[in-house]
């Protein structure tokens, strides 16, 4: 997230950058109607799970968002067998470079390919979301757009509005303060004080609004 951070939540427009740090995804079907997972970054080794049980019961947090994305992939298109899936990444999930979408945005765009429903990125989007706000219940998608679509993004809050802003180099040093953040927790905590404070929190939601905006002209030039 570059600017507008939590009023993108309040439907304000954010600038997001997609950065050179990747997860990989490994997938195959199976004989047997089951998920096997393996994601030893999340430290997740050997679990597996029937199908028609996916979303049920307990999930381990580092299987959620892949459970969950192949459970809401498989509502909608048909696959014969299990499948197995290893995830690996180029980045710790501990740091909030977006770990949670991007496992969620390779699983759903993995099973676009083996299915051969080939999605289009709008309907990547869509189902990744879904995933996402199924399991945290807030969030505005922005880090799952910047899964898909790379570079750098003017957004509004659902997929409203995905614009790639073409920047031809845009050199970026990101530091980490020592401690992760949790999103869901502080989206939440944004709008219990706008709840609180109903004639304050829009005017600062706007005043983001007017930040994104000279920021989306600057790069632009």
């Amino acid at each position: 997230m570059l600017l507008g951070d939590h009023a993108v939540v309040h439907n304000r427009p954010c600038l997001v950058t997609a950065v050179d740090q990747r997860m990989k995804l490994k997938i195959e079907l199976l004989d047997t109607p089951e998920l096997q997972l393996d994601a030893p970054d999340v430290k997740i080794t050997g679990y597996k799970k029937s199908l028609k049980d996916l979303g049920n019961g307990e999930i381990p947090k580092g299987a959620k968002f892949v459970e969950i994305a192949v459970k809401n992939f498989l509502k909608k298109y048909k696959l014969k067998g299990g499948l197995r899936i290893e995830t690996k990444s180029a980045f710790s999930s501990t740091v909030g470079f977006g770990s949670s979408s991007a496992s969620t945005v390779c699983t759903v765009k993995a099973l676009s390919e083996l299915s051969g429903n080939k999605l289009d990125n709008k309907e990547l989007f869509k189902l990744a979301y879904k995933s996402v706000i199924d399991i945290q219940g807030v969030g505005s998608g922005f880090d799952i757009a910047a899964g898909i679509y790379g570079g750098i993004l003017y957004f509004i809050g659902g997929g409203k509005v995905i614009t790639p802003i073409i920047v031809s180099n845009f050199p970026l040093i990101v530091g980490y303060s020592g401690s992760k953040a949790d999103t869901p927790t502080l989206v939440k905590m944004v709008g219990a004080k706008l709840k609180t404070y109903p004639k304050v929190y829009p005017v600062l939601f706007d005043v983001s609004t007017t930040i994104v905006e000279i920021g989306r002209k600057a790069l632009q030039e």
